[in-house]
Parts: C-alpha cells; structure tokens; sequence
C-alpha cells in the first residue's frame, strides 16, 4: 500500500501541550484517556467496562456456573443469561453474557451488561513440523541468527530480515517510569540461538532459545523477533483474543475468537504515538494481500503486533499524521512482551507479574508458511 493513500481524515491529529509554544505543558497527559476526542472507545475502555462489571460468573469444577451480583440494587433476573459455545480448530470455548431484557434510559434492551468467557477444551498446538529436510532449499537464506532472504514465485517476500528482536517502544503510561531509558541495553538482542528448520520452499519453522549470561540485567521490553514483509499485505486473519488491542496484564475483555480485519484495524492510533496493536494467546495469525498470504502457527501462545511503519517511525513522531507509513509491514511474532502497566501514569512501574524478567532462559517456536 502506497503512502499516497492515506490521509489527515483517515488519521486525524490532535493538538496537546506543547504544540501551542505553551510552557510549562503537560504534554498529551489529559487527552489520551478511555474515549478519545471524537468519541472512539479506546481499548482499555473495554476493559474497564469488563472490570466494572456488576456480575462475575465462576465456574465450578463440576462445570456449574455460579453468578454473583455485586450490585445492590438489582438482581440478576432482570437480565436475558445466555450460553454460547464455539469449537475452532478443536478448542472449545463457553461464553456466557448478561443482558438486558428491556428498554434503560441508559442502554436498550439487549445490551450486554456482563460477560465470561471459561476454555472447555484447550487448543492443541503443533509441535516440531515434520517432515524435515537436511539442506535449505535455494530460495531460503539464513545469516547466523537472522533470515535474510525468501523468495516465493521469483519474489522477495522480505523487506527486512526476520530476526531476533528484544526491544519494543515505550507507552506514555512507561514513559514516566522512564522505561526507555531503564531497558535500553535490550535494543541490541543478545545471548541467544536461533534454529531453523525448513518443511518445504514454502514453510518453515523457527526456534528461539535465550540462556542468558551475567546477572542484574533489566526487564525485557518483549522476549520475540521481528520481520517486514511488502505493504501490500494488509488484509488479517487471526485466532487468538481480540478483537481489540490486548497486552498480557489488559486482556480479561478479549475473549478468544477468529477475527478479520484491514491492519489499519488492528493497530490502534492514540493521539501521542506509541506502542500499540498487541494481541496476546494468539493460535494463528494469517496475512495477505489477495494474492498471496503469510501464515504463522505458534507451537505456544504468541504476542503479534502487526505495523505499516517501523518502530523508528513510531518514536519519532507526536502525531499520528506524522508517522512515515505504507513502505513495508513491520510484524513483531513474540512469546511475551510487557505489560501496559497503568496503576497510575506518573510513574509506576508495571506489576511484576506482567513484566519479562531478563536474567532468566525463555524459548519458543513457531510456523511460518507462504502460499
């Protein structure tokens, strides 16, 4: 996709502190909340809603669901509870919601009031893709740790090597816990070994193993790699949790499904630019471009970010019309990356159980397959 398609109406900017010559600013601190200017839900605002949510729905080990209302003043028979079961690629899912059985002044009938989903048969993911061959086959080029070469059809499928990659940027919530500047040693990845083994021209998979040296090392940003295929792979398939972005500590309101969507979709534009897009646990991940198509299979469960620009463009810029896009697809394919934090955003660190610790060893697979 050419950069000449896009537009200040396709992504409008918002003028914050600073951008006025004003001083002393607070930057875009009070303009990147849960609904953006022009009324947009941003992610976490469905994230809130879940939180807030005036019923919690457990399930027993029997398979009974217990509901418990924790508002005071109604009761759970004014609401329509329905069940709703889906099997996708052999995993089974029960998501049950709550919803209104009449007109509010504040929401119509209908509207959903609460939702749970539980995992009844867990996905079974592959493991090492047989069969294997020996040698590489010609249009396949492996440079240490990085792929550097795959063409498909007398194709070059990428713009930038596929290669381990540790470094993510920082979120406005992280940037004043200075977490830049505290994990910039991941910038350069290190201490670790990737294999890959071909299935056939098409298909591929990788193997990242970290065992690190030395102690005292920072959290990571992200644990993964990184690869750019051409722009014109813009069209997205998944199946994982969605459909909104989703980071390891902020997706209790992405249930698990099979989602469509342009890529324009599947990043999100905050009015400051900053690290965006995540979806975590995701199954497979496919995409295209009509023509042809990407697949990647996670022998585990995978954090995707999928970008029409670079990280660089993205930390160069204040504005979303600033943003260099359309030259490439930039697709980060990781085990873990860090969470969005939040407690507060003036500088609380991220909860330690949503962060990647660098002193200890991580590995992880998975498929990649162009048709």
């Amino acid at each position: 996709m050419a950069a000449a398609n896009y537009s200040l109406f396709t992504f409008p900017s918002y003028l914050y502190g600073g951008d006025f010559g004003d001083q002393p600013n607070d930057g875009p601190f009070c303009i990147n909340g849960l609904i953006a200017p022009d009324r947009t839900p941003h992610p976490h605002y469905y994230e809130v809603q879940h939180v807030y949510q005036p019923l919690t729905f457990v399930r027993e080990a029997d398979g009974q669901i217990r509901i418990i209302n924790r508002d005071c003043f109604t009761d759970p028979s004014e609401y329509d509870i329905t069940y709703d079961t889906i099997t996708i690629n052999g995993e089974t899912t029960l998501t049950i919601s709550a919803r209104l059985k009449e007109d509010k002044p504040w929401a119509k009938k209908g509207f959903t009031i609460a939702s749970e989903q539980f995992v009844l048969q867990p996905y079974t993911f592959p493991e090492v893709a047989l069969p294997r061959r020996k040698m590489l086959p010609s249009n396949i080029t492996i440079d240490g740790n990085n792929l550097t070469s795959w063409i498909i059809d007398g194709q070059e499928m990428l713009q930038a090597p596929l290669e381990p990659y540790f470094w993510k940027p920082e979120n406005d919530n992280q940037h004043a816990a200075q977490f830049a500047q505290r994990t910039a040693v991941w910038k350069e990845a290190a201490d670790v070994k990737v294999s890959y083994t071909a299935i056939d021209e098409r298909t591929i998979q990788v193997e990242v193993d970290y065992q690190p040296s030395g102690e005292n090392k920072p959290v990571m940003p992200k644990f993964g790699m990184r690869m750019r295929i051409p722009a014109s792979f813009t069209n997205i398939e998944y199946y994982g949790r969605g459909p909104w972005e989703n980071y390891p500590d902020r997706k209790r309101s992405a249930f698990l499904g099979r989602y469509e969507m342009p890529l324009s979709e599947f990043e999100t534009e905050y009015i400051h630019p900053q690290d965006n897009g995540c979806r975590t646990d995701v199954r497979w991940f496919n995409i295209s471009n009509g023509q042809r198509s990407l697949r990647i299979k996670g022998c585990q469960p995978l954090c995707i970010r999928a970008w029409d620009y670079g990280e660089e463009d993205l930390e160069s810029a204040k504005h979303p019309n600033e943003i260099k896009r359309g030259r490439f697809v930039n697709l980060n394919i990781d085990l873990n990356i860090h969470g969005v934090g939040g407690i507060d955003t003036w500088g609380q660190r991220t909860l330690p159980q949503y962060t990647i610790d660098g002193n200890k060893p991580y590995h992880y697979s998975f498929i990649l397959s162009f048709s």
